[in-house]
């Protein structure tokens, strides 16, 4: 029975934890907190360990987005003579006013695009997979390059959406997302359960994409992309719950930042796939 003292599950026995915590095996709980102070109801190793979660996860948002930026730039030209060129010597034009390079017709016009969409993935189940056993070296490295691949990939939403309408959407998913992982981070209540569900809607959403890959459906795409934002909005608010309640004061440097880039990297994912969603449901076409 967890004690009325403790803060969050951090009082339960290792068993109960890794029942309900997926970050079970990153720790050891421990019975009560060493710096829990009873006046002001802030545990102040938990704030600053949150806070290089968050700092970790906004790294590498700005990893993404200095990558887009920079692909895009270098991908799409308004000059006609920095154009690439068809066989037949016509340029290849995305809009009135704008070119594919050489360089955006090799990552947009050949297989090479398969492996840059493809890419973020291969790492994501890589270090999923692998996590416990990566160096915490090794981990931040792993979460850069894919926060960088997914800024390459991401450049491409500028050929689909306008400026103004991409910028509408990250911020009103920066507004979301910092009040859904608030409400993980406060609520007394317990998300555990959640986790079953959140999963099961995440593999359909997989499932479905791929068969719309195949029999493509405008309906069906928009019907993935609002049951996306669903799913994605509770795994937010699910991931900032389950990361709290893995940290214990036990925890040497090395395994506290090695925690924090795994919920760094959660959350991140959470981010930029509700950001995703939300901008093809909400988003402006060029």
């Amino acid at each position: 029975m967890q004690n009325k003292n403790t803060f969050g599950r951090r009082g339960l026995t290792a068993p109960q934890a890794k029942a309900h915590n997926p970050y079970s095996g990153q720790r050891m709980p421990v019975q009560g907190q060493q710096n829990y102070d009873r006046v002001t109801g802030v545990d102040e190793n938990l704030r600053l360990f949150m806070l290089q979660v968050y700092n970790f996860m906004g790294a590498g948002l700005v990893i993404t987005g200095l990558c887009a930026v920079a692909t895009y730039w270098l991908t799409v030209t308004g000059d006609v003579a920095l154009a690439a060129r068809w066989e037949d010597n016509t340029v290849i034009q995305m809009t009135d006013t704008e070119y594919l390079t050489d360089l955006g017709l090799l990552l947009w016009g050949t297989p090479l695009s398969y492996v840059v969409c493809l890419g973020p993935l291969l790492i994501i189940l890589f270090t999923c997979s692998l996590w416990r056993h990566l160096p915490t070296k090794a981990a931040m490295v792993a979460f850069g390059v894919l926060s960088a691949l997914v800024g390459v990939s991401f450049s491409g939403l500028a050929l689909t959406y306008t400026n103004g309408s991409i910028s509408q959407m990250f911020f009103a998913t920066a507004a979301a997302f910092g009040g859904l992982s608030l409400f993980g981070y406060m609520t007394a209540k317990d998300l555990s359960g959640w986790g079953s569900f959140l999963w099961m809607g995440l593999f359909g959403i997989i499932a479905a994409l791929i068969f719309n890959i195949f029999w493509p459906s405008d309906s069906l795409h928009f019907a993935i992309s609002v049951i996306g934002i669903i799913v994605f909005s509770g795994f937010t608010a699910y991931d900032t719950q389950m990361i709290k309640q893995a940290y214990c004061d036990e925890l040497n440097p090395d395994e506290r930042t090695r925690l924090a880039i795994r919920g760094a990297l959660d959350l991140y994912l959470d981010f930029i796939n509700l950001f995703r969603f939300l901008l093809t449901v909400f988003g402006t076409r060029e």
